[in-house]
């Protein structure tokens, strides 16, 4: 077989026989990449077709800490973006966009800050959190002082 065939010709095995079916690509981009998955499909009258696959989705991720959202569909981003209101989020507040975990971090640190009534940086807080003490132990030591 020609090496320059391999390029834009799909090879398949039969089954038994060993013979060789091709099957050539229908869309002008002729290479084997991740954009161009192809499955083989035979029709009702016993031919081999191509079907074009699409990429499989990742899925959203939370904007805090990087975790993957539960409850959203995995889908690519034209698809999601098509998707009505309901079945892009998630019913609590910053639903489709954080975790349940960043959204209860965030609550309590505004509480606390709120209680202390003082001026203190946020990314000072978030460098001395640990995930026991998050931000109680900062509030603590400055009530003291």
């Amino acid at each position: 077989i020609n090496a320059e065939y391999m390029g834009f010709i799909y090879y398949s095995l039969l089954k038994g026989k060993g013979m060789i079916r091709r099957v050539h690509y229908r869309r002008k981009h002729t290479y084997r990449t991740a954009s161009n998955k192809i499955k083989l499909a035979k029709t009702p009258g016993g031919q081999l077709a191509l079907q074009y696959r699409t990429k499989r989705g990742k899925g959203q991720i939370c904007g805090d800490t990087g975790a993957k959202l539960n409850g959203l569909p995995h889908l690519r981003s034209k698809a999601f973006k098509r998707l009505s209101k309901v079945k892009r989020t998630v019913s609590r507040p910053y639903g489709g966009s954080r975790s349940g975990a960043a959204v209860k971090t965030r609550i309590i640190r505004a509480f606390l800050l709120e209680e202390l009534k003082e001026p203190v940086s946020y990314t000072h807080l978030r460098a001395h959190e640990t995930s026991l003490h998050l931000v109680c132990r900062l509030l603590l030591e400055k009530k003291k002082q």
